[in-house]
């Protein structure tokens, strides 16, 4: 009997994997009725919709009741409708965004001749589908409103219902309140039970759009008591495209700060760059991305004790990368590649700078890469088969200023694991024991 199972799971894989190739996430949906010009619905009506900017096509086929459902990439399109003896009908100018389900209906008329009507659409102000509270951020948006630091993450608070309560760039930073979902993957990474604000980046010129959704989501957003973002990277189209930009600020702008009553030193400088294109027009695209970002950051500890007081200097630095690869096999046939990486180096200042000495703090370290995978295919208009696979690592690094200095017994012992701490009125010395890794030294000056 066990035999038979596992030969029967192994079946059910094969014929699963077998299945034509597959491509996209079910980004967002084309649905409606056709119906002739007394209003009778008209089955085997064959609709074709095309992303005018990939030339990538989809497919669906009116069933009994004239109705339809056909999942598509985000962008625009042109929808064709096509049925022997009757007026072809050709709707351009439709835009959906992800996590959008657009309601097209169209009437044929019959006709003998060979005869086509042009229709411009535009996008439903209101959506009628669902009662989802949230807001989608679009493409126009993310390419055109100023972020300060350009983190994408920001462009969330212009969801209705967006909340966050941190610096962190997290919607929502508390445990088990937000979950940030790319490309259909959930990557929010936990630590100590509550979102690592320090979890993996994207680039702001590698995100596409996205979609903030702050209550009443589906059972397939899951993992949250809060809001979800589902995004989405940027892929190629039919027209080599790229762009380099560069972003820097320097403290000869800066006034004063009200506490020290000085201009702290501070520059930032950020620059990035994308291409992509086709590597065959309407089938394969590539689309790729590198961001960088380097901030030369002054901590200054401002404690009752002037002489534990100092700046410390740290250069924080972030690498991070996107590449993707989409196929269409067929109109019902797609697939998704997506490899991402990301570094990070920044100082932690380990408290309060008016309470904790600069002991407590040191360099922090957060390195992430990621691969993913979507295979899919539209069987009929009730029925998708998806498959969705990946791998994602998470590295943090929190390295100690200073160590404390073992030596020969009794003189310097040496400590393994916890901490020495030094207690003052109101102030803590904080001196780690051996680490698991070499700690680094930080320039002050």
């Amino acid at each position: 009997m066990k035999r038979w199972n596992l030969v029967g799971s192994l079946l059910v894989i094969g014929m699963i994997v077998t299945l034509p190739c597959v491509g996209y996430a079910q980004e967002s949906t084309f649905s409606g009725t056709v119906t002739d010009s007394t209003g009778g619905v008209l089955p085997g009506v064959t609709v074709t919709a095309t992303n005018v900017e990939s030339g990538n096509t989809f497919e669906a086929v009116t069933d009994d009741r004239g109705n339809f459902r056909m999942p598509v990439r985000v962008g625009g399109y042109r929808i064709t409708a096509k049925l022997a003896g009757f007026t072809t009908i050709n709707w351009s100018g439709l835009q959906v965004l992800v996590g959008q389900t657009a309601v097209v209906s169209v009437q044929l008329a019959p006709s003998t001749l060979q005869e086509t009507v042009t229709v411009t659409g535009e996008a439903p102000l209101i959506e009628m589908t669902s009662s989802t509270v949230g807001s989608n951020i679009d493409p126009r948006q993310m390419q055109e409103l100023p972020v300060s630091g350009r983190n994408w993450m920001d462009l969330t608070l212009l969801a209705p219902g967006a909340r966050r309560n941190d610096s962190g760039g997290l919607p929502q930073n508390r445990q088990g309140y937000s979950q940030i979902t790319m490309d259909g993957q959930q990557v929010t990474t936990n630590y100590h039970s509550a979102p690592d604000s320090e979890q993996p980046k994207y680039s702001l010129d590698g995100i596409g759009e996205f979609e903030v959704i702050t209550n009443r989501f589906d059972a397939i957003q899951g993992r949250s008591a809060g809001m979800v973002v589902n995004a989405i990277t940027k892929s190629g189209t039919n027209i080599f495209s790229g762009a380099l930009s560069g972003y820097f600020r320097d403290e000869k702008f800066n006034a004063a700060d009200f506490i020290e009553h000085r201009v702290l030193p501070y520059s930032n400088q950020q620059a990035s760059g994308t291409f992509g294109g086709p590597i065959r027009r309407n089938r394969i695209h590539f689309f790729l991305n590198y961001g960088y970002g380097r901030e030369p950051k002054t901590f200054s500890y401002n404690s009752p004790y002037p002489s534990f007081n100092r700046d410390i200097f740290f250069p924080s630095r972030v690498d991070l990368g996107v590449g993707r690869l989409d196929f269409q096999f067929r109109p019902q046939t797609r697939l998704s590649l997506r490899g991402q990486g990301y570094q990070e180096m920044f100082y932690g200042p380990g408290g309060n700078s008016a309470t904790t000495h600069p002991s407590s703090g040191g360099p922090r370290g957060r390195d992430t890469s990621q691969f993913y995978g979507t295979f899919t295919q539209v069987l009929s208009n009730r029925m998708l088969n998806e498959i969705r696979g990946g791998s994602t690592a998470y590295d943090r690094k929190d390295h100690p200023a200073v160590q404390w200095q073992g030596g020969p017994f009794p003189y310097r012992p040496v400590l393994n694991g916890g901490s020495v701490t030094i207690l003052l009125p109101g102030y803590a010395i904080w001196i780690p024991t051996a680490a698991r890794e070499p700690g680094h030294l930080v320039d002050s000056r």
